[in-house]
């Protein structure tokens, strides 16, 4: 699903990079835009839950890349090694 989801979404290979701050340093958060799409890249780097915080809100129209489901609100726990891809816009 990974790799599939690099290729289909041009954000990975050819947007900009940008760290993000969700609360914790344990999380690998950053944002991938290119063109009109933006994707928000969390990874929980550790053995334990991560309680994470955002500085915006999410729009209406959040999906998870990876598994498709629809976001209504943000994410504050991330499990132990859980990644999730967020498209933005």
């Amino acid at each position: 699903k990974m790799v599939a989801a690099h290729k289909t979404h041009q954000a990975f290979g050819w947007g900009s990079f940008q760290w993000g701050a969700v609360g914790t340093t344990a999380v690998a958060a950053y944002l991938r835009e290119y063109q009109a799409e933006k994707i928000l890249i969390l990874n929980n780097l550790t053995d334990q839950d991560q309680s994470i915080s955002f500085p915006f809100e999410l729009p209406a129209n959040t999906k998870n890349i990876l598994t498709g489901d629809s976001l209504y609100s943000p994410p504050t726990t991330l499990h132990p090694y859980q990644y999730i891809w967020l498209k933005l816009a």
